[in-house]
């Protein structure tokens, strides 16, 4: 992405590389203001699979822009793209996807980031002949701010809304609240000498796909070398003779004594069987082994919104809302707030 200013602002930008002082500062900024996990963010730029934007104000950096690129061709792992709008995407294979994982302004920004991050954008699109989709993820209860940064440049409501929950590690023994056990046939990732990649695209797309490959064997691979893999609360459980996975769970570390459950799926004509019950008691055992103190996860499926606070003790933290924009056409930024 060539760098990016507008005359009448105040801010400019350029692309940061996978090394030096000013990327250790924007890592630094981004774990301190949002818990964001350094090395996962390394990782992705020297993979090749994001790209690092610092902002600056008359020469101090006073922001950047983080964007992942939805590979394969979208990276659906973590609810970081909800599998409706995926499938919706997926229609048209040529689309091109960028995830923004971040786009941060310190206060005072607020209008002339509007202006330079449509410009950026602008320009991210022009790279490439393919219709272009932006996604980026907020809650509800998030900073008004960011909504209104998004709404500006072009952003609109995409789907149904997801709910963020955490799972509390530490059962308390409240009355009425059934506590799933561990349970045998569960191999963990962190134990397994051989890690069944297609098979676990396989069962990832079986389960959320409904027929569309939305996770490809290689979108595994790169899921399960990131810095951020959690492989001491990651499992699958397979058939005996056909070596099918039949469930899995992925989880990612957060910051210290936190994890998130990314994902857990079970394949029809495999539920019913206690495997899910079994896969979350044997969870949160190990998490409470590894000294973790705190699990959330994302889920926009009723049904198992309803399953985690009557039998796992879940409670709601947000409510995350995916914003989409297609292609150069965004807003109007001649006004700050809609």
């Amino acid at each position: 992405m060539p760098e990016a200013s507008d005359e009448g602002s105040s801010l400019s930008t350029a692309e940061v590389s996978s090394g030096g002082e000013l990327l250790d500062r924007i890592l630094e900024s981004m774990k301190a203001v949002y818990g964001r996990d350094p090395r996962v963010a390394r990782h992705e730029l020297e993979a090749g699979r994001a790209r690092l934007h610092a902002i600056f104000e008359e020469g101090r950096l006073a922001g950047y822009l983080f964007l992942a690129a939805c590979l394969d061709p979208l990276f659906h792992i973590g609810n970081r793209i909800d599998v409706r709008i995926a499938r919706r995407i997926l229609e048209d294979r040529r689309s091109r996807v960028w995830s923004i994982l971040l786009l941060h302004g310190e206060p005072g920004t607020e209008h002339d980031l509007a202006e330079l991050a449509e410009a950026m954008l602008r320009a991210a699109a022009a790279e490439s002949p393919e219709d272009t989709v932006f996604l980026v993820s907020l809650g509800r209860g998030g900073d008004p701010r960011s909504w209104r940064l998004f709404r500006e440049v072009g952003f609109r409501e995409e789907g149904a809304a997801s709910w963020l929950a955490e799972i509390p590690v530490h059962p308390s023994g409240e009355s009425g609240l059934r506590i799933p056990r561990a349970s045998p046939g569960i191999t963990w990732f962190s134990e397994a000498g051989e890690i069944p990649a297609a098979q676990l695209a396989d069962a990832y797309n079986d389960v959320f796909g409904e027929g569309t490959m939305i996770l490809s064997p290689e979108a595994v691979e790169a899921v399960l070398s990131s810095p951020g893999f959690f492989p001491e609360l990651s499992a699958f459980s397979r058939e005996g003779l056909t070596g099918k996975v039949t469930a899995f769970l992925l989880a990612s570390r957060r910051d210290a004594g936190a994890a998130h459950i990314d994902c857990v799926g079970v394949r029809e004509g495999w539920r019913g069987r206690g495997l899910l019950e079994g896969g979350f008691g044997a969870f949160r055992e190990r998490a409470r082994a590894a000294g973790i103190a705190r699990c959330t996860f994302v889920t926009g499926r009723p049904e198992v919104r309803k399953y985690a606070e009557r039998r796992m003790g879940a409670r709601a933290l947000d409510e995350l809302v995916w914003l989409l924009r297609r292609g150069a056409a965004g807003g109007s930024c001649s006004n700050g707030a809609e």
